[in-house]
């Protein structure tokens, strides 16, 4: 398949933020990050990795709408790039996804990157759900603002 370099893209990426009001004082937030590759292969260190979903992740946060403190997580990875296997030595994208339990309880302030970034990031994480929960980090705060701007502090 010929593609000029004009401009067709190789690889894309969709982040989608939806929150909706939960029970009581939270809110529901979840996120999704898919990157698709439009064609061609790549080379990874198990096998060549075809055209398709390369990767589909989402988190799922229940947030305290006053404190904006994490109240619940929940994680899925429905596909990853490396599956267990032996030429993975049985290693998978999946492995290191209960280490963001750590961060239920903790507020999404301006600390709270940090404290992503020492739980999940560089080797001890996914740079794919690291990159969905900091976009999610700062969102939220944001819709918290707007909303107390458009609507006051909303007692519940």
């Amino acid at each position: 398949m010929f593609l000029p370099v004009s401009g067709h893209p190789l690889h894309t990426r969709s982040i989608t933020l939806k929150i909706t009001v939960g029970q009581g004082r939270q809110w529901d937030v979840h996120g999704e990050i898919i990157d698709l590759r439009k064609t061609g292969f790549a080379p990874l260190s198990t096998d060549l990795q075809p055209a398709g979903i390369i990767h589909h992740m989402t988190l799922d946060l229940g947030v305290d709408t006053h404190s904006l403190v994490i109240t619940s997580l929940q994680a899925s990875q429905p596909v990853v790039a490396i599956e267990p296997s032996p030429r993975s030595c049985g290693e998978s994208c999946r492995d290191p996804v209960g280490a963001l339990d750590v961060l239920v309880g903790e507020p999404l302030d301006d600390q709270f990157r940090i404290k992503l970034s020492q739980a999940f990031g560089g080797p001890r994480g996914c740079s794919h759900l690291l990159a969905l929960f900091q976009f999610m980090a700062r969102a939220v705060p944001r819709a918290a603002a707007c909303e107390e701007a458009h609507h006051g502090a909303q007692d519940s």
